[in-house]
């Protein structure tokens, strides 16, 4: 893992972090309304590289609908980081895909009006 993490219990969540709680728990649970509500109009989400991987609410809820008709039985488990400022950034684990790999990336989430403006994502590892 890329950073020091505790429990819920131990580590009280700001606005931003729940945010992003609420966010991981109906991405776990395939529940896109409940993902809805956290993400902009105007969402981006950027590769580590600075490229853009998509942009707009409706085009990513869409990918998150077409990742889990791939992969049912994904899960995945992550971590508050840091939060400063309007960024929240944290690890998040993936396991269950089909081929048996893991992958483990970092997100940073910018926030605007206590939404998910842009996100940029960073590969950590990926075992199989």
């Amino acid at each position: 893992m890329l950073c020091d993490t505790m429990s819920h219990m131990e580590n009280p969540k700001s606005s931003l972090g729940s945010i992003i709680d609420r966010f991981v728990v109906s991405f776990r649970n395939h529940d896109i309304g409940s993902c809805e509500p956290h993400i902009a109009e105007d969402f981006q989400w950027f590769n580590a590289d600075g490229s853009l991987v998509m942009e707009g609410k409706e085009t990513f809820l869409k990918s998150i609908e077409e990742f889990w008709l791939a992969s049912p039985d994904v899960i995945n488990t992550s971590s508050i980081c840091i939060e400063v400022g309007n960024l929240v950034a944290h690890t998040e684990t993936f396991t269950g895909f089909a081929d048996g790999r893991t992958e483990e990336n970092m997100w940073v989430y910018e926030f605007q009006s206590m939404q998910i403006r842009k996100m940029y994502g960073y590969s950590v590892k990926s075992n199989t």
